[in-house]
């Protein structure tokens, strides 16, 4: 995410908040088509996320800086969340192809230390949303 904030005409500030992070989900498929099919229907489950994130907010452009002010902003953390989901897979018999999507809500951590935002606050709740198309190996 990278944000930046102009004050009469002139830049002011500019942030940037990267990283890198890990999703595990659990599902439970409510419908089968039989024993021998693979999973394909409404599903329920849970899944949880670990990210590593790293932040920054440069006041560099900040016309009224001087050289002796450390007032740049910089750290990492890890943010931590998850929370249920529901959704719905759809696969023809004998295709490879297959898409679902789904939907949720999650509850997140992200102790952030020197960093005041509307984007990360320390605990946050998000809505989860996601379609996708795939390809099944087997």
């Amino acid at each position: 995410m990278r944000d930046e904030t102009s004050k009469f005409g002139q830049p002011y500030w500019k942030k940037s908040i990267t990283g890198f992070g890990a999703l595990a989900e659990w599902r439970y498929y409510l419908t089968y088509r039989s024993q021998l099919s693979k999973p394909v229907g409404i599903f329920t489950g849970v899944y949880g996320r670990a990210i590593q994130l790293n932040y920054l907010q440069d006041y560099s452009y900040h016309a009224e800086r001087t050289y002796d002010d450390a007032i740049d902003v910089s750290g990492s953390t890890l943010a931590l969340g998850g929370g249920p989901i529901l959704g719905y897979k759809f696969k023809r018999p004998y295709s490879k192809f297959y898409f679902e999507f789904l939907g949720g809500f999650a509850w997140g951590i992200a102790n952030l230390e020197e960093y005041t935002t509307d984007d990360l606050p320390d605990q946050h709740f998000l809505w989860r949303l996601e379609f996708s198309i795939g390809y099944a190996f087997q």
